[in-house]
């Protein structure tokens, strides 16, 4: 479990509008399903002994760690799968400790069918400007998100895009890549889809490709494969790993572990 503050999966890296309290995650594998918070607004105060004296709470000595020698950990009131780490964290470049607390889910693996369709090109003599400007379009042409960077100049010269389009949940993601007169486009379809709608997904993107390469494409030089790719998964929905933190918060206020918090501070944690 990392320390470093950074942004998880589910929600969390912000600011309130009080601006003295950071929402933050931590960037490691089981980060997909949990969210922390730091409480560093000034006037909040801990009393760990309360947690010392629960037979329920188990302590842990942390090794390696910016922060405190020690964790707290008990299985969250919401859900009994989450569970609740209370800590002390270090807030740089601010000097001091201050409580963090931590609900995290088990995670689960999920195996995903990917499709690829490819194409490698070399020896390639375009117009980039033109090619640049094909790949734009393709944002109003099939309503896919595009982000391009480029290079006009110079030996070194490039063009390189990613296009993303969600079909009803199966993600599609194209990558280009034109570089030294090579052009490498890759199309990932990932998720469960029909067959009527894998058939749609896959010709629309052979029409994309179609579109962007003009006068080279030659549907004999495309690639198609399937694999399976393993993801990992919060047990427990992310809506109720945001409520377990919410609630937790309340509870540790409740019993004297946090003092100094408002409902009104916890309340503006929920809407970050």
């Amino acid at each position: 479990m990392s320390r470093k503050l950074g942004v998880a999966l589910l929600v969390l890296v912000a600011i309130t509008a009080w601006s003295s309290l950071i929402v933050a995650g931590c960037f490691d594998i089981k980060d997909v399903a949990s969210i922390e918070v730091v409480l560093n607004k000034p006037g909040v105060a801990y009393d760990l002994s309360v947690l010392e004296s629960n037979p329920k709470v188990v302590k842990v000595k942390y090794i390696g760690f910016r922060g405190g020698d020690y964790a707290y950990l008990y299985r969250s009131h919401i859900d009994r799968h989450l569970v609740v780490i209370v800590s002390l964290q270090e807030v740089p470049p601010v000097t001091g400790y201050y409580l963090a607390i931590r609900v995290e889910s088990p995670l689960k693996e999920v195996y995903v069918p990917v499709t690829m369709v490819s194409v490698e090109l070399s020896n390639v003599s375009i117009n980039i400007e033109e090619f640049i400007e094909r790949i734009k379009r393709v944002e109003e042409l099939y309503l896919m998100k595009v982000k391009i960077g480029y290079k006009l100049t110079g030996e070194d010269r490039y063009v390189r895009a990613v296009l993303r389009k969600d079909y009803e949940g199966t993600e599609v993601s194209i990558f280009i890549s034109l570089v030294r007169g090579k052009l490498f486009i890759n199309a990932y379809i990932r998720g469960e889809v029909g067959s009527v709608k894998y058939e749609e997904i896959i010709n629309e993107v052979k029409e994309v490709i179609k579109y962007v390469l003009e006068d080279l494409y030659n549907e004999e030089s495309l690639k198609v494969r399937e694999s399976t790719e393993t993801i990992y998964e919060p047990m427990v929905n992310p809506n109720k790993i945001r409520e377990a933190l919410i609630y937790e918060l309340l509870w540790l206020t409740r019993v004297g572990v946090i003092n100094g918090l408002s409902e009104g501070d916890i309340k503006a944690i929920g809407e970050v």
